[in-house]
């Protein structure tokens, strides 16, 4: 009974706070320190390094094969996976110098996976400057690119023109069906 009632009692509370609140210091997105400024939860080189493992987590992924529900290995590669001197340059273009700047919070809505209902969170916001792609007469060029990525989340979004073609270079050789996100090498 107690249990239920302290469920009734946060439920309450969560329902009568405000969507529409910057994040406050109790939020995942921002800590207040003694001096009353906001402390980040990453650093220049963590924000980096989100973005540095996830493609990592895509030229790893690469490899994975998986086993279908009738029993069987199924492949659905969208493209060949890159071998030798070619996975070697991939592996360097994933591993080129970053930099980023912290760029505020983001709402994100996500759905509760235990309730169903709608979540709003903030999340500390990064750019990342790192590898892009350019088109060129003889298929494709490294220049740099811009990323977003967030405090606690392990997926890099594109933000401009060469950090979008990077990224589907490195999304060809997956299945697109079983690993939108670069984590199949991952067990589960």
């Amino acid at each position: 009974m107690r249990i239920a009632l302290l469920v009734v009692n946060v439920l309450i509370l969560a329902a009568c706070q405000p969507l529409s609140e910057a994040p406050s210091s109790s939020s995942p997105a921002a800590v207040e320190t003694s001096s009353g400024e906001t402390a980040l939860l990453l650093t220049e080189e963590a924000a980096a390094s989100i973005l540095r493992d996830f493609l990592i987590d895509c030229i790893e992924s690469w490899k994975v094969e998986h086993e279908s529900r009738l029993g069987y290995y199924t492949f659905k590669r969208g493209g060949p996976v890159p071998e030798g001197a070619e996975l070697e340059w991939w592996n360097n273009f994933a591993r080129q110098p970053l930099t980023a700047r912290h760029a505020g919070t983001t709402l994100t809505t996500d759905i509760d996976r235990r309730t169903g209902t709608q979540v709003e969170t903030y999340l500390e916001t990064w750019s990342v400057t790192g590898p892009g792609l350019k088109r060129t007469e003889d298929g494709y060029s490294p220049v740099t690119g811009i990323w977003g990525v967030y405090a606690g989340r392990r997926i890099a979004d594109p933000l401009d023109g060469p950090a979008r073609l990077a990224l589907a270079e490195f999304k060809r050789p997956l299945d697109s069906n079983y690993d939108p996100n670069c984590s199949g090498y991952q067990k589960n």
